[in-house]
């Protein structure tokens, strides 16, 4: 039975991020920060790729450098190292088709959980990240991201 339903699964999550697919440009003027909010713009292009969600993330900073991360997402629940050097680690999981969750560790220890939700009409996404950071500070940042 589980053979069966694997797939279908799969197929299932694939949909699901269809939903997520495109670029959008973060909007500091709707997020809000516990601390002190980034400067500068973020573009973030989502696109499946060999069935997984690949992110990349375009930052302009305020005083001039650029830099761009690119990473795969997979849904699994399984945890993927996101800094070696850190000890850091995320997991993803689908909530729903229009909604899913990460959660950080650093050195084996939940840090922050951030929930991912697609607004009805899909010209929005919000990102609310509640928790702790490496250094023990609270984090507590809901941040917008509309669709390009």
């Amino acid at each position: 039975m589980a053979l069966i339903l694997a797939p279908l699964v799969a197929l299932a999550q694939q949909n699901d991020m269809k939903l997520w697919v495109g670029t959008w440009k973060r909007n500091l003027a709707k997020s809000t920060y516990s601390g002190t909010p980034p400067t500068g713009d973020q573009t973030v292009k989502l696109e499946i790729v060999n069935g997984l969600l690949q992110v990349t993330s375009t930052t302009v900073n305020a005083q001039g450098p650029t830099t761009t991360a690119t990473y795969l997402v997979k849904f699994d629940g399984s945890e993927r190292i996101s800094n070696a050097q850190a000890e850091a680690a995320m997991t993803y999981t689908f909530v729903d088709a229009r909604t899913y969750e990460g959660f950080a560790k650093v050195k084996g220890q939940l840090t922050t959980t951030t929930r991912y939700a697609l607004a009805a009409d899909g010209k929005t996404h919000t990102l609310t990240t509640t928790g702790k950071n490496a250094q023990g500070q609270v984090v507590n940042n809901v941040v917008i991201y509309e669709k390009q």
